[in-house]
């Protein structure tokens, strides 16, 4: 007759255990800086730089003053669209580290998988495109001379 004896990675002695340990504390650690980032976009929303971090002047040529005297409703939906952002990065960075934090430490693969999946899923949503537009949408009357 064969038993199965699972032991628990965290009663474990050794490296493998102590490995664990501090890989989950470090997922978690970057759960957290993930809500600090979501802060920061957050608070950006509120202050002159308005345009998420990592696009400038050479990506959006027109700045938050332009964008609302151009439209206030566009202003207002890019306002609207920078908060709702913040908060799924907050709550993906929440899930990261409550994850690392409760299963990972604990030795469930189901958790480390998911810590990781999230994120992963989550960034090219956020991630602005790596070549600017060529096209002015002069069709529509948007380019970006209607804001100068």
């Amino acid at each position: 007759m064969t038993t199965l004896t699972h032991r628990h990675p965290t009663t474990e002695t050794g490296k493998a255990a102590g490995s664990l340990q501090a890989g989950s504390a470090l997922m978690a650690l970057a759960g957290l800086a993930i809500i600090g980032y979501a802060v920061i976009s957050f608070i950006r929303d509120f202050t002159d730089s308005f345009l998420e971090l990592g696009i400038g002047q050479a990506q959006v040529d027109v700045g938050k003053t332009q964008i609302r005297a151009f439209s206030p409703e566009l202003y207002d939906y890019i306002s609207h669209l920078h908060i709702a952002v913040s908060g799924f990065i907050a709550a993906t960075g929440l899930a990261v580290a409550a994850l690392a934090w409760f299963g990972v430490r604990h030795g469930h693969l189901w958790a480390w998988v998911t810590a990781v999946a999230a994120p992963v899923l989550a960034s090219p949503s956020h991630c602005p495109p790596t070549t600017p537009s060529t096209s002015t949408r002069s069709d529509s009357g948007l380019s970006s001379s209607s804001f100068r």
